[in-house]
This record gives structure tokens, C-alpha cells and sequence, in this order.
């Protein structure tokens, strides 16, 4: 009995553990918690935190927009399609290394891309490309513009820009 009094009486003599955290040079504080002095050890998240996705893999990430500000509306049914191709070799159409697809009713959305970097070589081009279909498979959006990526920064963010096909 003596021991459990004196842990307890060494636990109450120690601070209160604050709840802070810092992501990307922001440092966030539970409201009615003093802050943590300058000096003291700090927990940082960096911006690509995704246990599914191995060190050394490439993850590519973005979202997806029709251009201007606020929500475009999707009919019913459609389906966003993110292609990574490796358009390397000229006049020949670019190969698709990984794509996923996925219903979404409105843009912008966000997606994840992930590869493994045996994949890619250090002088291939590799472009994201994004087409929107709707449920009967008819092509409404697409990317336009080349997205090019760097798979040496392996974590990369690309935002892609779609325009509405006549």
C-alpha cells in the first residue's frame, strides 16, 4: 500500500500533459490550455501522414476541379477516373503505369494515387490525367493541360483542372 501512495503522490507532482500540435509550422492548442514553452519537445504531423503507404512509394495526391470558384454539380451517377501514365516514347500513346476510379457527385474531390518506384525511370515523363464520365459512360470532363509529375519528390501533390467535352 505504501508504493501505490508513493507513485500516486510522484504522479500528482508531475504537470498536466498538454494537448499541442504542429502541422506545417502551425501550432495548434486545445482552447483554456497554456501554451507549451518554446523550449519544449513538440509533436509535428507533416502533411503526408498515411500508414498504408510504404516509405519509399510514391504517393501522389490532389484534388480535382472544373475551374472557377465554388461546387460543379455532376449528374447522377458519375465517375471520376485518375490515370498516372508514362508518356516516355514519342508518337506512341502513353502507357498507364496505375488508375483508380471512383463515383463523385460534385467537383472539386480529392484522390490519392499510389505506386511502387520500381515503375518509373529517372528520364520518363509521367503525367496525371483525370476524365469524368457520367452513368450511361459518355465522356463530360477531362484534363486538358499536362499535369507533369516528379517521381523522385515522392511525395507529390497535383492538382489537375478538367473542362467540360462537347
Amino acid at each position: 500500500m505504501k508504493k501505490f501512495a508513493f507513485f500516486a503522490m510522484l504522479l500528482a507532482s508531475l504537470p498536466a500533459a498538454q494537448a499541442q500540435t504542429v502541422i506545417n509550422g502551425v501550432t495548434i492548442t486545445k482552447p483554456g490550455q497554456a501554451q507549451t514553452p518554446p523550449n519544449a519537445p513538440r509533436r509535428v504531423v507533416p502533411a503526408f501522414v498515411d500508414s498504408d503507404v510504404p516509405a519509399d512509394w510514391i504517393d501522389i495526391r490532389g484534388r480535382i476541379s472544373a475551374g472557377g470558384a465554388g461546387r460543379t454539380t455532376l449528374p447522377a451517377g458519375s465517375r471520376v477516373t485518375v490515370s498516372l501514365q508514362d508518356a516516355s516514347r514519342m508518337n506512341v500513346a502513353a502507357t498507364t503505369l496505375v488508375d483508380t476510379t471512383f463515383p463523385s457527385a460534385s467537383l472539386p474531390v480529392s484522390y490519392q494515387l499510389v505506386s511502387s518506384p520500381r515503375r518509373f525511370t529517372s528520364t520518363g515523363t509521367y503525367l496525371v490525367r483525370v476524365s469524368i464520365k457520367n452513368a450511361s459512360g459518355k465522356l463530360i470532363y477531362t484534363s486538358t493541360a499536362q499535369q507533369r509529375i516528379n517521381p523522385a519528390a515522392k511525395r507529390i501533390l497535383a492538382d489537375v483542372r478538367v473542362t467540360a467535352t462537347p
